[in-house]
């Protein structure tokens, strides 16, 4: 049991100082964004509520306020530590009660009390104790006056539900004593990011970090740096801050960490740093309680937490370029383009084609935010693509990429570009496009930009211009380069349907009576995945009964019946690039109706194959299929396009319709490389939906498809 509340008890655990309003309130807001930040960066854990979160300045309604709001802000992603200690051992225990309640380790110092002794600490633990189901973090805080020798916290390693300590005596010999005589007994914490590197390599099994705060990038990257043995990188990451850490140590933190993160832009909702000539240690301001000194609690909050003298505006503003400067040498240390899905040659032919249709109208630089665009120009990829994130062109010369700061190293790490320029979360990010554009000698020249990206909304494309001054209109320049695919890229589209044969096999293995949509769902996503598919643009479709006859009905936990025709339409991927299917399956005895329906989309599906052939056109393959559908008088319940474009894909969908459709009007011709999904479905609207499907390549001769899966109607 007590290993079991150990297990998430590792890594890097960020401290989390708590934000004033300017009334002396906290500010929930903030606070919910700085977990949201930290969290997003992959950190381990997070500390509430600790010495540099000032506890003492708060109420026990108010803690126990912030420990609930945190919990909730957390949501479950990441362990907490949540600080109970008080001078008042029942207010103590009290926390200790609600942090058990929240799921949360409970982490508490020794009695705030002169004159104590060993005895009287090991029996104030044990009282504690019980009450801590989730689990102890003894807390050896020498800042109180006490510091816990290595015998005495051996001693409480010994009682129930204390699972690890956090060593805030970074003296040489206790760090030996300790990871030496108490590793496997409890999980190990230093309790400070401004001295860690010999307790990490001592044997500790995680940190706790105040500073990761200001600069998470930072002190993740040191820790992960010296938890993979590079010693190096990991002392020349830590000496780059060195400076900042003793203005931490002159002026106390949290501080000066609220200050470094009021010049990130990561402050904005509390009052701007107030500059005195007074100064205070963070330890004096943990002291004190808020309802004895209220006045100090509210100029702290009103000052972002602050005293400190003139200069130390200046020492930070220089070191936050130092430590920005830092963060740009960690990119340079991810190998460039490691996951790239293709060689520089591939995309440097698709940018040189691109640059012909740019020279064609004029453009000097091109601004594309479509993740799918993106991807097919750089190789970068994230499912963080939600974020604004805008590739430039130019005409000449090196591309650039403006996107979210926490995507920076992902970019560098999947894409071929070296350019990369990453914005905070409180910047917009048109501001930081326009800075882009302005820093590189872009504005006042010939710049289109993509209106057709779905993720380009009418608001940002007008702050954009507001920023910038007029573009040009620089849509669907990419898509018609996209239509024919690379043998490179053919190779991905077949992976793919390896994967997604297996995924639909699996789901048609697990199609009968008596389970659920939800059992057969769940059997194509794992036969896929498992099959080396990665997340998809769209998840499958498993539609049975009555429901079934609704176009794009999907899984809602409905048991297959006997007589139910079910239709399955699977998807899988392969660095990004899809493949689609279509099977039907007849549980029982079908009416006669769906029987006769399925030959003819069995038809349908021939002759639109047939016809994709170079001399075709698109609207010639639809014309194929619509034409056996109305001679068998099915026309009313075909009202679709036959088939769409096919490759690269994000969500929400796994097609390229937007590109390149299978319809009547569409006198595209086709080409050898081109790749289509062909669905031919037919509907007996609100009662049942049959349909097969194929992707399909276009060859200099006979189509190929690439499914091995029989097309016959599966009877069950």
């Amino acid at each position: 049991m007590q290993r079991d509340k150990q297990a998430s008890l590792k890594g890097i655990f960020n401290i989390t100082v708590t934000p004033f309003a300017a009334d002396g309130a906290i500010d929930y807001p903030a606070l919910a964004s700085s977990i949201e930040r930290v969290v997003g960066l992959d950190y381990d854990g997070l500390l509430i509520g600790g010495t540099y979160g000032e506890f003492p300045t708060m109420s026990p309604q108010e803690r126990a306020e912030l420990f609930r709001r945190s919990i909730e802000y957390a949501a479950g992603k990441v362990p907490v530590m949540l600080c109970t200690a008080a001078s008042e051992p029942r207010i103590t225990l009290e926390l200790t009660q609600l942090a058990s309640a929240l799921g949360a380790y409970a982490m508490v110092t020794a009695p705030y009390v002169s004159e104590v002794q060993e005895q009287h600490i090991l029996e104030y633990f044990r009282w504690i104790a019980p009450v801590a189901r989730s689990g102890l973090i003894v807390y050896n805080a020498p800042g109180i006056g006490i510091a816990l020798s290595a015998s005495l916290i051996e001693h409480l390693s010994t009682i129930d539900n204390v699972v690890g300590l956090k060593q805030g005596d970074l003296d040489p010999t206790a760090i030996d004593q300790i990871a030496n005589r108490l590793s496997g007994k409890l999980k190990l914490f230093c309790a400070s990011d401004l001295a860690f590197l010999g307790p990490i390599m001592a044997g500790f099994d995680g940190l706790s970090s105040t500073n990761s705060c200001a600069f998470p990038e930072l002190i993740l990257a040191t820790y992960r740096a010296v938890r993979s043995g590079d010693i190096r990188s990991a002392t020349d990451l830590h000496r780059s801050w060195y400076t900042f850490r003793e203005l931490a140590r002159r002026y106390g933190q949290p501080q000066t960490v609220k200050a470094a993160m009021a010049h990130r832009g990561w402050g904005k909702r509390s009052r701007p740093i107030a500059v005195a000539t007074a100064h205070a240690s963070a330890t004096k301001r943990g002291r004190r309680s808020d309802r004895r000194h209220p006045r100090v609690r509210s100029r702290f909050a009103q000052s972002g937490g602050v005293i400190v003298s003139p200069s130390f505006h200046s020492n930070v503003a220089r070191i936050l370029l130092m430590v920005e400067s830092s963060i740009a040498e960690i990119l340079k240390q991810i190998p460039q383009g490691a996951e790239c899905a293709f060689e520089k040659p591939e995309y440097g032919r698709r940018t040189t084609a691109l640059r012909q249709e740019m020279a064609r109208k004029g453009f000097d630089l091109l601004l594309t935010s479509g993740p799918e665009n993106i991807y097919y120009l750089t190789g970068q990829q994230t499912p963080g693509y939600y974020m604004f994130q805008c590739l430039g062109i130019p005409a000449a010369g090196e591309p650039f990429l403006v996107l979210r700061g926490l995507e920076s190293m992902n970019a560098r790490l999947k894409s071929s570009i070296t350019d990369i320029e990453g914005y905070a979360d409180d910047t917009h990010p048109a501001v930081a496009l326009a800075a882009a554009l302005k820093k590189r000698g872009w504005v006042g020249k010939r710049i289109a930009i993509d209106r057709n990206s779905w993720f380009l909304t009418v608001n940002l494309f007008d702050k954009v211009v507001e920023e910038c001054g007029a573009l040009l209109d620089g849509s669907l320049l990419i898509e018609p380069l996209r239509r024919v695919k690379s043998s490179a890229e053919l190779e991905q589209i077949e992976k793919a349907a390896v994967a997604n044969d297996a995924g639909m096999q699996a789901g048609l293995d697990a199609t009968r009576v008596g389970v659920s949509e939800n059992d057969i769902a769940a059997e194509i996503m794992a036969g896929a995945i498992r099959a080396g598919s990665e997340y998809v643009g769209m998840e499958p479709f498993v539609t049975s009964g009555a429901r079934g006859g609704i176009p794009h009905t999907t899984w809602r936990r409905r048991t297959i019946a006997g007589g139910d025709v079910i239709a399955l339409e699977t998807c899988a991927c392969y660095n990004r690039y899809h493949a689609a299917l279509f099977r039907t399956v007849a549980a029982g005895t079908i009416p006669k109706l769906a029987d006769d329906m399925y030959k003819v989309c069995l038809e349908g599906l021939d002759a639109a194959i047939e016809k994709l052939r170079p001399g075709n056109t698109c609207a010639d393959v639809h014309n194929a299929a619509q034409a056996v559908i109305d001679r068998h008088g099915y026309t009313a319940g075909y009202r679709k396009r036959t088939g769409y474009s096919i490759g690269i894909s994000f969500a929400p969908d796994w097609g390229e319709g937007n590109i390149l459709s299978l319809f009547r009007g569409v006198d595209v011709p086709l080409a050898p490389g081109m790749t289509f999904h062909v669905p031919i479905t037919l509907r007996e609207y609100n009662k049942f939906t049959v349909a097969v499907s194929e992707t399909v390549v276009v060859t200099n001769g006979a189509a190929r498809t690439l499914s091995k899966i029989s097309r016959e109607l599966l009877r069950v």
